[in-house]
């Protein structure tokens, strides 16, 4: 499985898969998306209570 703790690892496989004339499968894309947007979230969230605190 991919290393959530790396940043950008969800656009590097991408554009790996697309250099070499691949493409993933559409519910993998919107899997991958949805994974990175609630990492994003989740960070926000995690920033907002370290500066509040």
């Amino acid at each position: 499985m991919l290393n959530q703790n790396l940043p950008g690892t969800t656009e590097l496989l991408y554009y790996c898969l697309l250099a070499n004339g691949k493409s993933l499968p559409q519910p993998l894309v919107f899997e991958l998306y949805q994974n990175q947007l609630t990492k994003s979230l989740l960070e926000n969230q995690i920033q907002e209570l370290k500066n509040g605190i």
